[in-house]
């Protein structure tokens, strides 16, 4: 079926002289300054702090921990049942890379000790000396923990480790295990919501199932010839037009840096209680999709069925929902693919999962949720595929517009190198839903239940 073409409000904008170049010139500016500063910071991110943890190690540590205390749970519960899993034999592959990592990041070889440890091995005299090459205190005394010879000197040095970091807390538990003092391990392993575990694992196999489930119906569907295409964005959209939306998206791109910067100032100047400002630059983001749309640029007003057509929200919704399942098994596989090419990067972390790790207080539970799940898919998926995909598109053609907005879309993330192809293959379902559905709502659908998941999975492990 061909796709109807867009319909400006305003006639007459298309001539020749209403071409712009000013949107792309700003867009090419802002998406440069954001990408350059997000590696800068991502690549000296192991740089600035000597103590600062691993997420990816941090995690595989947590679920190996989890893992052996829901093994416990199970065998409570029903103690004829054999073990379904060695939780030891999850950390071979961790210490398999971290013994090469441990010789240029002394963290890397605590990581390593820890781990050896937890498997019942030996820490030698050489995985400590990886450790002490830091001269950093906290990672000095971890190392002389492994050496002590008495419970005292251990608690002595267990004064110079940070308070609240997981691995350290192991470090001085798995020394106190060695000198005969088994209980003191419970401080760890009681940190352990069981069911709340068991409820994320679940509820990510069950999604994963889903995945499957969605992959198939839509072939089914797409095969017996009963999907529309309604082909928005992007067809039948002339150049002009194309250089609006490049302004209109460069103009959301400079509102939400400059609402993001005005309200930290006015935060700090207030004493505004911590939190609150996150909650208000939320809100700002959510009320700039309306109001943009009433923002006239050269001389053309968007209407609001444009991004969100009337008629079919439902089931919109449930077809974002279905993708956002559907995609789940192609972005872990991609996830899987950017460790693998980028393994000599630092791990990948989001600064919510890793706000996570450290606080699991309601407030912070909360407004992870409410950003990751709410404002963040509405916001991003109004500028990138509701304005820069669509006018790429016409620029060039349908497929660059969605690889090189999916791109840009990954870049622009603090997450990391190597984690851009699973950013990508989310943006890339963002755009062919978009395209499909003709409207912005599954594509937030598929987006908010992608990072609900998300942050539920990484709850659970927090």
């Amino acid at each position: 079926m061909e796709a109807p073409p867009i319909i400006n409000v305003t006639e007459g904008v298309d001539s020749p002289e209403q071409r712009s170049p000013v949107g792309w010139l700003a867009l090419g500016i802002i998406f440069f300054l954001l990408i350059v500063g997000n590696l800068v910071s991502y690549l000296q991110r192991d740089d600035k702090a000597e103590t600062k943890v691993i997420p990816a190690y941090e995690t595989v540590l947590r679920q190996s921990i989890k893992t052996s205390a829901m093994e416990t749970y199970l065998k409570q519960m029903s103690p004829q049942a054999p073990s379904r899993v060695d939780p030891k034999a999850t950390l071979d592959g961790p210490i398999s890379v971290l013994v090469t990592k441990r010789e240029k990041e002394p963290l890397a070889g605590l990581y390593y000790a820890v781990m050896r440890a937890e498997q019942g091995k030996e820490v030698t005299a050489k995985d400590l000396s990886f450790i002490r090459e830091s001269k950093e205190p906290a990672l000095v005394a971890a190392a002389d923990l492994y050496a002590a010879k008495n419970s005292g000197k251990v608690a002595e040095l267990a004064k110079a480790l940070p308070e609240d970091g997981f691995v350290y807390r192991l470090a001085k538990v798995q020394a106190l295990d060695r000198l005969g003092e088994p209980a003191e391990r419970k401080k760890v392993v009681e940190e352990v919501n069981v069911p709340l575990f068991l409820a994320s694992t679940v509820i990510l196999g069950g999604a994963i199932l889903g995945g499957i489930i969605a992959i198939v119906v839509f072939f089914v569907i797409r095969g017996s010839g009963k999907m529309q295409i309604r082909g928005y964005p992007g067809t039948g959209m002339s150049p002009a037009a194309a250089d609006r939306l490049a302004l209109r998206c460069a103009m959301l791109f400079g509102a939400w840096l400059v609402s993001e910067l005005v309200v930290v100032m006015l935060a700090r100047a207030l004493n505004v209680p911590e939190g609150v400002d996150r909650v208000i630059s939320a809100a700002v983001l959510i009320l700039m999709v309306p109001l943009s749309l009433q923002v006239p640029v050269l001389g053309e007003r968007l209407e609001w069925n444009r991004f969100f057509p009337k008629g079919r929200t439902a089931s919109d919704i449930l077809v974002g929902a279905a993708a956002a399942l559907g995609n789940l098994p192609i972005i872990f596989t991609l996830a899987i693919l950017g460790q693998a090419l980028f393994s000599f990067l630092p791990s990948p972390e989001h600064p919510l999962t890793t706000e996570l790790m450290s606080d699991k207080s309601a407030a912070t539970v909360s407004l992870a949720l409410f950003a990751g799940a709410i404002v963040a898919p509405i916001f991003e998926e109004f500028m990138f595929r509701g304005h820069l995909f669509p006018a790429l598109a016409a620029r060039k053609n349908l497929m660059f517009g969605a690889i090189f907005s999916s791109f840009l879309f990954a870049a622009i993330h603090p997450t990391g190198v190597p984690a851009w192809p699973a950013l990508m293959g989310l943006a890339a379902m963002g755009c062919a839903l978009t395209y499909v559905r003709g409207s912005l709502v599954p594509c937030i659908a598929m987006h908010a239940v992608h990072n609900l998941l998300t942050l539920i999975v990484a709850i659970g492990i927090a």
